[in-house]
């Protein structure tokens, strides 16, 4: 037993109490297969490879034929599109709900004479605009918005009449006003008590 012991801890460098010996011979095992085995694990059947070629084939068809439909390469070969039966042929089992509605609707000789229509309604419209607008001046007073249009209409007219005078030339006014010393001075100082003067109050709240 120490002779085991010792060839044991000579090839593995363990450290501790040893192992009993079943639990050896499975560490020992997993370790050989774990160094035989290299790359990637082989396929489990010739069948299963054949499957995965034929969905390979299938994704290359459905890919191709959604790139010819999307360039319209079947349409430069020669072939005519061509709607399905359903898409074309109206439907039969709403006829004769659909016949009921026609039957009430108006006939075509009210409905025909839209422009008639149209200038009747128009007329009505302008005739009571000019009912209200008697109206609005007879019973209400004038709004505020009218009353200041009447006083700009007013005030431009009065403008208008007014004769143009030519306003003389002043040199005054064009010429260029510098400061003095002082009023620099004077602006400096009143500057110095910006900060005191909108910095925020002690008080929070009122």
């Amino acid at each position: 037993s120490n002779v085991s012991r010792t060839e044991t801890s000579n090839t593995s460098n363990a450290i501790g109490p040893e192992l009993p010996p079943s639990f050896q011979n499975q560490l020992q095992n997993e370790d050989d297969f774990d160094e035989d085995v290299y790359g990637p694990v082989p396929a489990q059947s010739s069948n299963d490879s054949y499957d995965l070629y034929e969905r390979r084939i299938e994704i290359e068809k459905r890919a191709e034929n959604m790139k010819n439909k999307l360039e319209n390469k079947h349409v430069s070969s020669g072939e005519t599109l061509e709607r399905e039966e359903w898409m074309v042929v109206p439907d039969t089992s709403r006829k004769n709900q659909l016949g009921a509605i026609s039957r009430c609707l108006a006939p075509s000789s009210k409905t025909s004479s839209k422009e008639k229509h149209h200038h009747r309604h128009s007329e009505e419209d302008k005739k009571t605009s000019e009912e209200l607008k008697k109206y609005n001046k007879s019973k209400r007073s004038e709004s505020l918005m009218e009353m200041h249009k009447e006083k700009m209409k007013k005030k431009e007219k009065k403008e208008k009449d007014k004769p143009k005078e030519r306003k003389a030339f002043d040199r005054d006014e064009m010429a260029v006003k510098h400061f003095t010393k002082d009023q620099v001075n004077s602006v400096i100082d009143k500057a110095k008590y910006l900060n005191s003067r909108f910095a925020p109050g002690g008080n929070q709240y009122l």
